[in-house]
């Protein structure tokens, strides 16, 4: 590993500070699309992916989401599961849990320490921490693993792993074009390529066009059924699906699809614990961080409002403004946005731009960021009033005082 690694004395102790540092350092590295060096990782390791029994999900957006419905679902079955997904918001080794307790400091300076010591092994923070699951959820006897792709899903690390049970497609838009392709075919071959001989496939809803090439790409793929909204609140969403009434905690017409997946790839394990009720307790519980999360802040203001929504592309920030239209129509919004750089920014601003007239910018705090000033400069094509904002805690201030609701978006890192 030479100067990737953890150095001198601290390489025998895997102290969990000193193998966090060498673990986020790799991420200057970048990513690296392909399998090879991940199954070098995974062989070096004993292979400890090929026992356990996984549900792989793949998606543009609400990937995270579902992750979490199947996840919730198998809990109240019963089951030790276990869940890999990114980014992590409020700790890093939130990544990696198992029935939603992140894996322990220890467990992880341990498994890391591991992995970064061996000379002959070159790794990107992602398969890093995917090896590190690995062997975390073979060590805990999962009896499922729910595992979310980072990037795509054919070259994507995560695809080491043998045929899942079921693999899950959630809506699929154009993203990440530099890596998966330039069409919307292209990267749905991608995200298709999670599906292996011998697992169920359920998907999402999809637009007709990437239901056309899914259907072409996957044999026997059960498609999520259209769900009815019967209300909508602040305290959560009822919808119906199938004839069976659910509810979830989650806020938005998006999120009771993404629970239909999630539902619907339940039914397809054929597991005679997973009942109807199990499945909607499951679904219930779940609750998911940053998405379409509604607070009231008593700092800012009587009656105000802090909405927090980690949408970064074109499909996304779409899905959040019809649910603020749904839950907040005429109410005056501020939005405070910070971008990635290799995101359609541009687009998610204009998407935006006609529920508010008061548009401040940040540098979310990534190597990938987006300088706030250019971000400011696009918005100001679109409303009326443009600043920018030393920080995310410094914008949400100066939001204040002209809105009812405050909106931060734009990026899972505006909430680190």
């Amino acid at each position: 590993m030479g100067d990737r690694g953890i150095k001198g004395a601290e390489r025998a102790k895997f102290e969990y500070a000193a193998v966090l540092e060498a673990v986020r350092g790799l991420e200057k590295f970048g990513s690296r699309p392909g399998l090879d060096n991940i199954r070098a990782i995974c062989t070096a390791l004993g292979n400890p992916q090929e026992d356990l029994r996984f549900i792989h999900v793949a998606g543009t957006n609400g990937k995270g989401s579902t992750t979490q419905f199947i996840s919730s679902i198998l809990s109240a079955a019963g089951y030790k599961t276990g869940v890999y997904s990114s980014p992590s918001i409020r700790s890093y080794r939130e990544r990696i849990q198992v029935d939603g307790e992140n894996i322990p400091r220890e467990a992880f300076a341990k498994l890391g320490g591991l992995i970064l010591e061996e000379p002959q092994i070159a790794v990107t923070e992602f398969e890093l921490t995917t090896a590190m699951s690995f062997l975390h959820f073979k060590r805990e006897n999962c009896d499922y693993v729910v595992m979310e792709t980072g990037l795509g899903g054919k070259e994507d690390a995560t695809n080491v792993i043998p045929p899942p049970e079921v693999a899950a497609l959630t809506p699929i838009s154009i993203d990440h074009t530099r890596v998966l392709g330039s069409t919307i075919g292209e990267i749905t071959a991608q995200k298709c390529g999670i599906v292996k001989d011998g697992c169920r496939t359920v998907s999402s809803a999809q637009t007709p066009e990437v239901r056309e090439i899914i259907t072409k790409l996957v044999q026997d793929v059960v498609f999520a059924p259209t769900v009815e909204i019967l209300e909508m609140k602040q305290e959560g969403t009822r919808f119906k699906m199938g004839g069976e009434t659910y509810e979830i905690r989650l806020l938005g017409a998006h999120q009771a699809e993404n629970a239909a997946t999630a539902i619907t790839a339940a039914g397809c394990l054929n597991d005679a614990r997973l009942t109807r009720d199990v499945i909607k307790a499951g679904v219930k519980k779940a609750n998911i961080p940053y998405r379409f999360e509604v607070t009231r802040d008593k700092t800012l203001g009587r009656g105000k409002l802090l909405l927090r929504d980690g949408a970064h592309n074109p499909a996304g920030i779409t899905a959040l403004a019809r649910a603020i239209r749904d839950y907040f129509p005429n109410r005056k919004i501020a939005v405070v946005m910070g971008c990635l750089a290799d995101k359609d920014y541009a687009s998610c601003v204009k998407i935006l731009a006609p529920l508010t007239k008061s548009f401040i910018a940040v540098t979310p705090d990534s190597p990938r960021a987006l300088d706030a000033r250019k971000l400011a400069s696009i918005a100001a094509e679109f409303c009326e009033e443009t600043d920018v904002a030393p920080s995310v805690d410094a914008a949400i201030k100066k939001a204040a005082y002209g809105a009812d609701i405050i909106l931060v978006c734009g990026s899972f890192t505006m909430f680190i």
